[in-house]
């Protein structure tokens, strides 16, 4: 096994770890987007500070 193989494996396997994260944030879209639009009412209503 030369050492071409090996990344040639390596990059095959990264590549393969991003489809059920592709697919995690498919599904969590709409969590993650009510999660995001509650945030930034919380922090123009000043519930939660601005830090700058």
């Amino acid at each position: 096994m030369d050492l071409q193989s090996v990344f040639d494996f390596g990059d095959a396997m990264i590549f393969a770890m991003c489809f059920p994260n592709v697919l995690a944030l498919i599904i969590m879209a709409p969590e993650i987007r009510r999660d995001v639009e509650d945030y930034l009412e919380r922090v123009r209503s000043g519930t939660i500070k601005r830090m700058k």
